[in-house]
Parts: C-alpha cells; structure tokens; sequence
C-alpha cells in the first residue's frame, strides 16, 4: 500500500510542484481510505467514485491553503496542509457537522490554553 500511495514521489517533474502544494496528492489517500473501509464495515455505501471526489477535494483544499499561505518561507512545516485537506474531507465523508467542528475546535484551543498557562 505505501508504494502505492508515493508512486509519485519517484517522479522528478512532481517534486517542485509537491513543494508548492505542501504535499503528495497521494498522501490524503490514506486517510479517505482508512475512513471509507471503516465505514463501508458499518454499512455505508462508499463508491470509487467517493474515493476519487475525496482525493480531488483534499488536493484542491491542500493547493488552495499552499498559495494563499508560503509556510516553507518562513520555515513552518508544511505537511500540516495535508493534515487539514485530510481533516476536512474525512468530516464530510463521516457526516460531521460544521457546528460539531467549531464546538471540537474551541474545546482544543481551551485544552491547549490550560496547558500552557
């Protein structure tokens, strides 16, 4: 499976655009997988055609948030991109709400707070 997922990786011509993008497009198919498995054992009905939108939404989420935002200039990591492409598209396909994603988000940041002070 992992040679599958980095097949690109191989690929001279990709590695300056995965730089831009902040990542493989190969590296949000683990996650939509994993996902799609666990819930197709549940009795969701999950299509390649699912996967594939998946695949393409993550990407587009990763690319748009590696333009608007150069996290390799200023030396931040930018794999955190595949993490939040990945993130979101995983929340549609387990049918999480927005307002269940705010609540989770402001529960965090109050975690992380106490931690810190």
């Amino acid at each position: 499976m992992y040679v599958l997922l980095h097949a690109l990786s191989s690929c001279p011509g990709f590695t300056d655009v995965c730089y831009c993008t902040g990542g493989h497009p190969s590296d949000n198919l683990g996650a939509i997988l994993a996902v799609a498995d666990h819930l197709s054992r549940k009795g969701e009905k999950f299509t390649v055609k699912d996967v594939l939108e998946g695949m393409i939404k993550a990407h587009e989420i990763q690319g748009c948030l590696a333009l608007l935002n150069s996290f390799n200039r200023v030396g931040l990591d930018h794999v955190v991109l595949v993490k939040v492409a990945s993130t979101a598209v995983v929340s549609k396909l387990m049918f999480v709400t927005l307002f269940f994603l705010c609540r989770s988000y402001r529960l965090l940041m109050r975690l992380l707070c106490m931690d810190a002070c």
